[in-house]
């Protein structure tokens, strides 16, 4: 937001992330109604009713059983041809988080370190 995003959500299953995000926004002048944190199924309940637009980049940096139970989800949030950055990952799991995302997006880098693995991929038209 302080390099001129429009809006960022936050997503956390833990209440004190969601304060410690709240604080540092506040810390930094940020419109908190620029950068909204919710827990995830007040994150599912906005994106069934449709009240999150579609965006250009998606991130989501958690495990690999709760990026492939959101892959759905996901693909309706990501503009067709915008990208999503996944991590992490544990290498091992990579293949099933590819599985879950290959039917909305084209899979455009993998990378691994230490045991853990980023895929970026685009959305499809």
């Amino acid at each position: 937001l302080l390099l001129s995003a429009k809006q960022f959500i936050g997503v956390d299953n833990d209440p004190q992330a969601l304060l410690a995000t709240k604080s540092n926004c506040e810390k930094n002048h940020i419109d908190p109604d620029c950068f909204p944190v919710m827990l995830p199924k007040e994150f599912i309940d906005q994106i069934t009713a449709k009240t999150i637009k579609p965006c250009d980049i998606l991130l989501a940096n958690i495990l690999a059983g709760p990026l492939i139970e959101l892959a759905r989800y996901f693909s309706g949030l990501v503009r067709p041809d915008g990208k999503i950055l996944l991590s992490g990952i544990l290498e091992e799991q990579s293949t099933l988080v590819q599985q879950a995302y290959k039917t909305y997006f084209n899979i455009e880098t993998i990378t691994s370190s230490d045991g853990w693995v980023r895929i970026v991929a685009r959305r499809q038209p």
